[in-house]
């Protein structure tokens, strides 16, 4: 039994007639013919009775002709995942994306690697930079998708909410703070303040509301535009900063995370960036979705 012959004997079934079967399969009669008499010779049954000019399937042929439609609609939807997965491993091209040094290490880089999986000809020019550059960059046609904190919304720019969380206070493990006993939030105005640094396009800055809210308004002795510096400068001093919590469970072991009071006000977005004009196609809309999957594995692990 062969595809074809299932193919052949499926058409004359559907037209009850050998003839418009084999002019519909641009084929002779004679090898319509023959392939409906191999399979009644293989089944041992019957597969047709005539009935005046036109034929009609027997019990066994609509039996036959039932499973013979779903063997062909089967066939016929791997042949077509195939061509699909030739014309993905085929595709070429560079892809420009940025995002900021931690987000780029622990997000961009494990979803484009997916991503690739897919399309293993693809080339990928990941840039680690600051928000504001990330912005910058998509508006200038140099990146065709960023991800970055809390971008201010733009005319020219498509921003895609990923995540949304809390800045929180966090301090390096054994600080002083943890060891208080009263352990209120603005005893942390005692400290040393490491602020991020404002930045064009960026809702980020040293004067989070919550700072002002909970008394805790001092001058940063350390201003950044990286999470990395910040946590370094956080491990090994007293001072403290504020970070959005899926960096710290991003970056569990290196600081420690403080319960932010009732009323504490100070949200962020985790955002994909992209141009207005020229909107994500399939590779990209796949490494969004790559994006969306670790980040909710993420959340789930660490019960964000």
């Amino acid at each position: 039994m062969t595809l074809d012959q299932l193919k052949y004997f499926l058409t004359t079934a559907t037209h009850q007639h050998v003839g418009k079967a084999a002019q519909i399969l641009r084929l002779s009669p004679s090898t319509v013919s023959h392939a409906i008499s191999k399979l009644e010779e293989e089944f041992g049954q019957p597969l047709f009775l005539k009935h005046g000019n036109q034929i009609r399937l027997t019990k066994s042929g609509e039996l036959l002709a039932e499973r013979a439609r779903l063997l062909l609609e089967q066939a016929q939807s791997v042949k077509e995942d195939f061509t699909h997965h030739k014309a993905q491993a085929s595709l070429r091209g560079v892809y420009n994306i940025a995002g900021t040094p931690l987000l780029a290490d622990q997000l961009l880089v494990e979803a484009w690697t997916k991503t690739q999986e897919s399309y293993p000809l693809l080339q990928c020019d990941l840039l680690s930079v600051r928000s504001a550059t990330v912005v910058e960059e998509v508006l200038k046609g140099r990146v065709d998708l960023g991800l970055c904190l809390s971008p201010l919304i733009h005319v020219k720019l498509q921003l895609e909410t990923l995540h949304k969380g809390t800045l929180v206070p966090v301090v390096r493990k054994g600080h002083p703070f943890l060891r208080s006993r009263k352990n209120q939030i603005n005893q942390l105005a005692d400290f040393p303040l490491a602020a991020a640094r404002s930045s064009e396009g960026i809702d980020v800055c040293a004067q989070h509301p919550a700072i002002e809210q909970h008394d805790l308004g001092i001058e940063p002795t350390l201003t950044f535009d990286s999470y990395f510096t910040a946590l370094a400068y956080v491990e090994n001093t007293d001072a403290w900063t504020l970070l959005p919590e899926i960096i710290t469970k991003l970056t569990p072991n290196q600081v420690v995370a403080l319960e932010v009071p009732d009323g504490w006000d100070s949200s962020y977005t985790l955002t994909v960036v992209t141009e207005r004009s020229r909107p994500p196609g399939k590779v990209l809309r796949e490494l969004v979705e790559h994006l969306r999957a670790e980040i909710r594995r993420i959340e789930a692990l660490c019960g964000v």
